[in-house]
């Protein structure tokens, strides 16, 4: 008897028939499926420093199985080893020593914690972390780099710029070969659906692309916004690294999408109001959200080339946020609507892109939207600015804490303040699906893997694995899609279809070079290390 993988748990009988002497036999034999006879609940992070010997003690849960078990380790950081146990019938821990060497490097690796038990194997993840401590993950060998040190300024854009810059970063914060390998395909099915114009569609995508079947009945109410797609299509580039006037060096096709990124950047700004009225000069066409994703795009665009054409653009399109907030402090579909804490969120986005490209800023807009941002706090008692709602007196939701939490902290908020910790608390309680099999809450991820991105620590490293295995699995794989992730069963899958599940599936893995932790300034902590 074999079960698909999709079987239900649970118990069930199967119909035996037999002929034996002209008679027909028929008999009910019971079926238990289970798919979890026994497990080792290793779900944890593992940290030591080179040279050290740990022990970890992990629970082993047992559902039909009670009998004897061998439990060994796959995927170790280089130099780690572990060695395997024997586990008696009934046991409910076992005892994992971890050994690192003297000259193990600083690393991040989610390990396969496997068990067998008779015929019967299973793996369970555990994240090890190789590190000598200190103020975050970064290893010494980046910190002591002179070439990188300059890219790796507290929150840049620096990070993305090289190979060897991003291979740190993926090293040093959980990436691994096949995320990149994920963001490449997504990179190569954008690029498959650019217009001829520079642009991309969320609605009506494949007009000019031949062969194209990617678009489903989930799309059929998605709005019409060139700006919010184009923005959107441009961004992983720029995350990547790529902007018109360079690409890292390797992979070598990133180079190829150099003018794909150049005439992306080209329509946002042909399609800019330019006006004399200041209440519409720099606005980019379609509502607030499409304005503040193409701002992003051109702030991100004029801080990664550098090139001094893209300035105006960029200050402009910021201006534009400045002067369409609420009295209130908040921003919403239209200019100086009453706000709402998902606008703001990414409006947020858009001035810490200006904040990093080197724009004006003004202080007073940061100022109300602070007293906004308070508005919407939807905590506990005892803890009222750790959750958010969408607007005042609602309710929270992780979708918009995630938001929010973030937003704080580019409100200069710090690392250790108790209402953070506890709305990290809050996130790390509502985790990416061990097994989901839809991309789910595209929306929350991408909020929430850069509010535990900026704080690192075990947190992040739980919650990036749970993460990067999610999108690695959900993503497309063959046909025209593959490359790109189903809008179906996707938060705002019907309004922003294929185009927007797949970029912020994409910029989520990117996490790791797109922007060095906000809580880390690079150089105080490569004085403490030359000390």
């Amino acid at each position: 008897v074999t079960a698909s993988a999709d079987t239900p748990e649970g118990r069930a009988a199967v119909r035996v028939f037999a002929k034996l002497y002209g008679r027909i036999l028929d008999v009910q034999a019971p079926l238990l499926v289970d798919r979890t006879p026994f497990r080792i609940d290793a779900f944890r992070v593992v940290s030591l420093k080179p040279g050290e010997t740990t022990r970890v003690q992990v629970p082993v849960e047992r559902r039909t199985y009670r009998g004897a078990l061998r439990v060994e380790t796959a995927d170790l950081p280089e130099g780690v080893s572990v060695k395997t146990v024997d586990v008696a019938a009934d046991q409910s821990s076992v005892t994992l020593e971890f050994a690192a060497a003297k000259d193990a490097k600083e690393r991040v690796r989610s390990v396969k914690v496997i068990s067998t038990g008779g015929d019967k194997k299973r793996a369970d993840p555990m994240i090890v972390r190789v590190s000598l401590a200190g103020k975050g993950f970064l290893p010494r060998e980046v910190l002591e780099n002179p070439n990188l040190k300059p890219l790796l300024k507290r929150g840049s854009f620096g990070g993305r710029l090289t190979a060897e810059s991003k291979r740190a970063l993926l090293e040093a914060y959980g990436g691994t070969p096949e995320s990149e390998a994920a963001v490449l395909r997504g990179l190569k099915w954008l690029a498959e659906h650019q217009q001829s114009e520079g642009n991309w569609k969320l609605k009506g995508y494949g007009e000019e692309v031949k062969g194209c079947d990617c678009e489903g009945r989930t799309e059929r109410a998605t709005v019409d916004s060139d700006t919010a797609a184009t923005a959107f299509g441009v961004l992983p580039f720029l995350g990547a690294g790529v902007h018109h006037r360079g690409a890292p060096n390797d992979p070598p096709e990133l180079a190829e999408y150099k003018d794909l990124v150049k005439s992306g950047v080209s329509f946002l700004c042909k399609h800019q109001t330019a006006s004399k009225d200041l209440n519409v000069d720099g606005q980019l066409d379609g509502n607030m959200y499409a304005h503040a994703l193409g701002t992003i795009a051109l702030c991100e665009a004029f801080g990664l080339s550098g090139d001094d054409r893209l300035r105006m653009p960029a200050q402009r399109a910021i201006r534009f946020i400045m002067r369409a907030q609420h009295q209130a402090g908040g921003w919403r579909y239209g200019p100086r609507q009453p706000g709402d804490m998902s606008a703001v969120g990414w409006m947020f986005l858009a001035i810490r892109g200006g904040q990093l490209a080197g724009l004006t800023i003004d202080q007073d807009p940061l100022t109300r939207a602070n007293r906004f941002v308070d508005s919407c706090a939807a905590g506990p008692e005892d803890s009222r600015m750790s959750r958010y709602s969408y607007q005042p007196d609602g309710d929270a939701t992780p979708s918009v804490t995630a938001a929010g939490l973030l937003t704080r902290q580019y409100l200069h908020w710090r690392k250790d303040l108790p209402a953070l910790v506890a709305g990290v608390k809050y996130l790390m309680a509502n985790l990416p699906p061990e097994s989901g099999t839809n991309l789910g809450s595209a929306y929350y991820y991408y909020y929430a893997t850069q509010v535990l991105h900026h704080m690192e620590g075990p947190d992040f490293d739980l919650w990036n694995h749970r993460m990067r295995e999610h999108l690695i699995r959900t993503q497309e794989r063959e046909g025209h899609k593959a490359g790109s992730w189903s809008p179906e069963g996707t938060d705002w899958g019907k309004a922003g279809g294929r185009m927007y599940a797949t970029c912020m599936a994409i910029l989520t893995l990117e996490v790791y070079y797109r922007h060095p932790p906000l809580y880390r300034t690079v150089f105080e902590e490569q004085k403490t290390v030359v000390e």
